[in-house]
């Protein structure tokens, strides 16, 4: 479950990455607006649903790690 954990707190962190390099755009070109709070809040969010339903699928097939003898 670690490794779900990991996959799901690296897309959060990519999410955040985009967020920011739109913000950073936005300061760029004086004020341009890539969307403004209410899309950087969808954004967020439907990062976030990404992120849980991608965990959700991972550890429904994720194979046990396999012992040798």
């Amino acid at each position: 479950h670690n490794m779900v954990l990991l996959c799901v707190l690296a897309g959060l962190g990519l999410g955040a990455l985009n967020e920011t390099l739109e913000f950073v755009a936005t300061l760029a070109h004086n004020g341009a607006h890539v969307g403004g709070y209410t899309n950087t809040g969808w954004d967020l969010v439907f990062n976030i649903v990404g992120a849980v339903a991608a965990s959700c699928v991972l550890a429904k097939t994720r194979r046990p790690p396999t012992v040798s003898a």
